[in-house]
């Protein structure tokens, strides 16, 4: 993304701009079109906003197994290892039954129960995003979700980004539709005749993204509607340089409305 750099007079008029309201009116027209077209109407608007050269809105299950292969040994443990670390803290929050006695003699249970099926929505428009894959993936895998289908947009050859595919194949998920916006949210809400309608959808994205979660919610649960990020770290000499880059780097790959500030202290 590009760097601002605001002065001591900050250009509120740019400021608005970077949280400017979703197009709501737009969005909505998606969510119809898919709810009365499923396939058709996917593709349709996919060949207008997204990829036109799009034939098939799924990823073949031999190229989700091929994508770990390509990746570079390196790249390949760091995936291993971030999935194993989401998964021991994903572990970690499922609680086993709980059991509340109360005074008059009731008892109230409390237990977990994992969704049927689930979506998860992982951007692919600017960048690579296989964290995003993982925390979502990894989580679902341990919290006992059944069946998972991944939502990403294609590149220009219409693929899906290798090392998020490559992500699906370690954690066993072979269903990944290339395609992504507020058409992506719609066809996992509603479903599609080759689409399954899912329990609850998660993941970020961009305006469209969002601007549909909020509409479908009734209709789908969500995680929650997220974004443009706004980050404000404050550093003295004191400060690791490299962990701050990194901090304001997580946070700005969300995208151009995302804000992240750096305050130092000193010119150095």
């Amino acid at each position: 993304m590009p760097v601002k750099r605001f002065g001591p007079q900050v250009d509120a008029a740019e400021i608005r701009a970077l949280s400017a309201p979703a197009p709501a009116d737009a969005v909505a027209a998606i969510l119809r079109e898919v709810s009365e077209g499923g396939d058709s109407a996917l593709l349709a608007i996919e060949r207008r906003v997204g990829n036109g050269a799009l034939e098939e809105l799924r990823v073949p299950t031999e190229s989700i197994s091929a994508a770990a292969n390509g990746l570079e040994v390196e790249m390949l443990e760091a995936l291993r290892l971030s999935i194993a670390n989401v998964e021991l803290a994903a572990a970690a929050r499922k609680a086993s039954p709980a059991s509340i006695e109360l005074p008059q003699g009731q008892s109230v249970i409390y237990r977990p129960i994992p969704v049927r099926r689930a979506a998860a929505y992982v951007p692919g428009g600017r960048g690579s995003y296989p964290s995003t894959a993982i925390m979502c993936l990894a989580t679902a895998r341990a919290a006992g979700v059944r069946d998972i289908c991944v939502f990403s947009p294609a590149r220009e050859q219409g693929e899906v980004d290798s090392a998020v595919l490559a992500v699906c194949s370690l954690l066993g998920v072979n269903e990944v539709y290339r395609f992504g916006g507020a058409h992506a949210i719609a066809a996992a809400a509603y479903g599609s005749e080759t689409i399954a309608p899912v329990d609850v959808v998660v993941g970020p994205g961009n305006a469209f993204v969002q601007e549909a979660k909020r509409q479908l919610v009734g209709s789908v649960a969500i995680d929650s509607v997220a974004g443009p990020s706004e980050l404000v770290v404050i550093a003295d000499e004191s400060s690791n340089a490299e962990l701050i880059s990194l901090d304001l780097m997580a946070q700005g790959e969300h995208g151009d409305e995302s804000l992240v500030v750096l305050i130092a202290t000193g010119a150095d």
